[in-house]
């Protein structure tokens, strides 16, 4: 029973971190003690902008569309933020303004931002996806 016990808690807690969007849980045994432990790691952001993109991205999976937008515009106007964080910023706000399930959906905005990608970063690595969305919003708009 105590084994099956541990089980449980140990499947509940890999299950809580799941959903916490973190890098690693490690559950120990102390064979001395015979007690369990975990411990988990969660990422590591090399800056402010990485940061704001990972919580742009939690934030829309958990259907937060107000406060990914905001996450995301505040690295797309950044002076100090990366091409690659620009790109991924302008496509994010493409996808929260596109977004079907979005109450404020809007998809002159959507086509703003990925037509912003499309111009400004012309080489970006989101280009093929970027062109795919467009075409989605543009026909969803009726155009």
């Amino acid at each position: 029973m105590r084994l099956e016990v541990l089980f449980v808690a140990a499947a509940l807690l890999t299950a809580s971190c799941a959903s916490r969007d973190v890098s690693t849980t490690q559950i120990v045994r102390d064979d001395l003690e015979g007690t369990y432990s975990a411990t988990t790691s969660y990422p590591v952001f090399q800056d402010k902008h990485e940061r704001a993109l990972y919580e742009a991205a939690r934030a829309m999976s958990n259907a937060d569309y107000a406060s990914a937008a905001s996450s995301y515009r505040g690295v797309a106007m950044a002076a100090d933020a990366t091409t690659k964080q620009k790109e991924q910023a302008l496509f994010g706000l493409g996808r929260i303004y596109a977004d079907v399930l979005n109450p404020a959906k809007d998809y002159t905005k959507a086509k703003h931002y990925l037509e912003k990608l499309l111009t400004d970063y012309p080489e970006t690595e989101l280009r093929a996806s970027a062109e795919s969305r467009l075409e989605s919003v543009r026909a969803l708009a009726g155009e």
